[in-house]
């Protein structure tokens, strides 16, 4: 065997090769690759953080970019001082996708964007009808005025966005059903606030945010919207590694 050992190259000027060589070479190779610092391809932390952006940078991130996919059916409505109201056809089918992003600007700053695209199935007394296209824009500034975990209070931070009307509005409609609407037609300037609280690996989140409507014609007459009141609550887990 030694014979044929050095025939082969194993054994070389005296030196012989340790059958624990190769576990250490994989050992050390993989310390290296676990050591490397590369982009991380998902969002670790955390949803519905702004109410008009799906998303938001955790404080060691400096961006992220997703994808966000939903859907809703409409079975009937409430009446003003009534019960429930069905529908005498079908229901409404929604659906909602859209790309989000976001990017730190500031050490406690950072501003996300959401563009959505709606897609909507509405059934009336007469038959149905499919419509959709680019929903209205969201955008988001948020400045992170005490961090979760920096003190003893709870994480507090500013919230100010805006909705531009980049949607049809139902005014402008194509159909008689108006399935193609995908907006409210006119300016969102939005305010609020944020706080959230983590106990060990539960996260704990509020927002509160609102906003008027400017005013616009509608059919030859002006319009106004009244103000927008948006409350989220949303809790989470952080699971190990």
């Amino acid at each position: 065997m030694r014979r044929k050992c050095r025939r082969r190259g194993f054994i070389r000027r005296g030196t012989r090769l340790s059958a624990q060589a190769p576990a250490r070479v994989a050992a050390f190779a993989a310390f290296a690759c676990i050591s490397h610092a590369s982009a991380a391809h998902a969002q670790a932390c955390c949803a519905s953080g702004s109410g008009l952006t799906p998303g938001w940078l955790g404080n060691h991130d400096k961006a992220l970019v997703g994808v966000q996919l939903r859907g809703s059916a409409t079975w009937g409505s409430y009446r003003y001082g009534d019960g429930f109201f069905a529908r005498a056809a079908t229901r409404d089918a929604r659906y909602e996708g859209g790309l989000f992003g976001a990017l730190r600007l500031l050490p406690r700053g950072q501003v996300a964007a959401f563009a959505p695209a709606d897609w909507t199935r509405r059934f009336g007394a007469r038959g149905s009808e499919t419509g959709g296209g680019i929903g209205d824009l969201s955008l988001m500034a948020r400045y992170d005025l005490v961090r979760t975990g920096e003190l003893r209070i709870p994480g507090i931070a500013l919230l100010a966005g805006a909705l531009l009307p980049t949607g049809r509005p139902v005014d402008r409609a194509t159909g008689l059903l108006a399935a193609d609407a995908t907006g409210i037609g006119t300016f969102e300037v939005d305010a609020g606030i944020s706080v959230e609280q983590s106990f060990g690996r539960v996260l704990l989140h509020a927002t509160a945010l609102a906003g008027p409507r400017v005013p616009r014609d509608v059919l030859g007459q002006r319009e106004a919207l009244g103000t927008r009141g948006l409350f989220v609550l949303a809790g989470g887990y952080v699971f190990e590694g």
